[in-house]
């Protein structure tokens, strides 16, 4: 089975990091393929250069960031804090940033099957 490609981006590492370690030591770590930044520039570099993902998760500046240089067709998921003012994520996604990591990974998986990743045809 190909996994979807997932790509994380939060400035902070103290997230990313359990949110990593749970998902590789999880039935999800064969499910997704996740590309995971924590620096702007890296992460912008990344998606344009990179492969495409099936989707980009990540916290308001990585978001805004990437969204203010052009339309994408790539399928978002904002993790909120509760307060977003900014008109770039207004048409998309969003959902707590902290939350119980197996009910964030559902909500991510769902997300991944809507984009019409590899996860169609995954049982997770």
């Amino acid at each position: 089975m190909i996994p979807a490609r997932l790509v994380l981006a939060v400035q902070d590492s103290r997230y990313v990091e359990p949110l990593l370690s749970y998902l590789h030591g999880s039935s999800y770590g064969s499910a997704l393929q996740v590309t995971a930044f924590t620096r702007t520039d890296s992460f912008l570099h990344y998606m344009e250069v990179g492969e495409v993902p099936n989707l980009v998760v990540g916290d308001t500046e990585m978001l805004e960031s990437w969204l203010s240089r052009g339309e994408t067709s790539v399928p978002w998921l904002l993790l909120s804090e509760g307060h977003s003012s900014s008109s770039l994520l207004e048409g998309g996604s969003s959902t707590f940033k902290y939350q119980p990591l197996p009910q964030l990974m559902e909500v991510i998986i769902t997300h991944c099957k809507r984009s019409g990743g590899t996860l169609e045809k995954l049982n997770v």
